[in-house]
Formats: C-alpha cells, structure tokens, sequence
C-alpha cells in the first residue's frame, strides 16, 4: 500500500522562515504566507522534511533550506 512520504510535522512556518539568511528570500516568503494564507482561509503548515536537496544537471547535489 502506498504511503505519503511528504507529511505534516509541527515545525514552526515563522521559525523556518527566520531560518533563511538572505534578507530578500525571507522578505518574499513572509509576503508569500501573507498571501497564501489570504487565499485559503487558513494558517500555514510545515510540511516535508526539514532540508531538502536538489541537483541542477549535469552540477552536483546541493543543499537548500
């Protein structure tokens, strides 16, 4: 049986977001959360895992937060 391996956690959404260094990034994902939460209705949620990697090929893996 399948199982969802993106899941809720209890993560802070505020605490992530103070986690980014660039000041331009964190400005913009404030303003996100101030418009997604517009739209929905709701609160954010911290879904996933807490880092996240990617690749950009043929470059090697890098780390995101």
């Amino acid at each position: 049986m399948y199982e969802q391996k993106t899941k809720q956690h209890e993560g802070s959404v505020i605490e992530f977001i103070e986690s980014v260094e660039k000041p331009s990034k964190k400005e913009d994902a404030y303003r996100l959360l101030e418009i997604f939460e517009q739209a929905t209705g709701h609160p954010a949620k911290m879904w996933g895992g807490q880092h996240y990697r990617f690749r950009l090929l043929p470059l090697p893996l890098r780390d995101w937060p």
